[in-house]
């Protein structure tokens, strides 16, 4: 049985401090946004879509994070690569093991259910994920099988539009580096049309800036 958010309750900063220790650590870079804690935010995306398709529970909060920490391959300069081998690990794992984090367990009985569905829904991404091996220089279904892999029209194929590329860089400039950059960085952003890419970075800061959750990692 899972004392884990009561530990967390009591002592958050200790858990913000693992937390931020693994994505230093794990990741291939040595400074900057990290690709570790790029993967954790796009594996929380692929929940949070899966959760509202099917109108089922996911694992969320510090159980995903632990999660995906626990999963995550690294991949220098692959984003891409380094998620779609995590969701291999993701895919490899008991739904009945229990997930730690900072040597506490953070999941009970009623997170088995949840985890499996990851894990279910992982394996079914891969069989399209793995596809890309026969066709890694098309662009057109690469973006087709991301999007099929997430469910989702965030990985729509972008628009080729160098004067909106050039308004993307722009509100990258204006918006920070503190999170437009790792965004930025990802290859799975860079699914995005330019346009959208741009609303979303602004919405993303708006929300972080009015939300106050900046100090809760396993929240975002």
């Amino acid at each position: 049985m899972s004392d884990g958010d009561e530990w967390i309750d009591s002592d958050p900063r200790a858990m913000n401090a693992w937390i931020e220790l693994q994505v230093s650590a794990k990741s291939p870079e040595t400074s900057g946004g990290y690709q570790l804690r790029r993967v954790i935010r796009l594996g929380k995306f692929f929940t949070k879509t899966h959760t509202a398709r099917l109108n089922l529970s996911f694992p969320g909060g510090l159980v995903a994070t632990a999660l995906f920490i626990e999963a995550y391959n690294s991949d220098d300069g692959r984003d891409d690569r380094s998620f779609r081998e995590t969701l291999r690990s993701l895919s490899q794992r008991s739904k009945y093991a229990p997930v730690y984090a900072n040597g506490i367990q953070v999941s009970d009985d009623k997170d088995v259910d949840r985890i499996g569905r990851l894990i279910d829904q992982a394996k079914s991404s891969l069989e399209t994920l793995d596809a890309l091996d026969d066709d890694a220089d098309d662009d057109k279904k690469a973006h087709g099988a991301w999007r099929k892999a997430f469910k989702h029209r965030f990985f729509a194929e972008p628009v080729k539009d160098e004067a909106k590329a050039a308004v993307a860089l722009e509100t990258k400039s204006a918006v920070g580096a503190g999170l437009a950059a790792p965004f930025l960085a990802s290859a799975a952003a860079a699914a995005l049309s330019d346009a959208e890419r741009v609303e979303r970075m602004e919405s993303a800061v708006k929300s972080r800036q009015s939300s106050g959750e900046g100090g809760k990692p396993w929240s975002n």
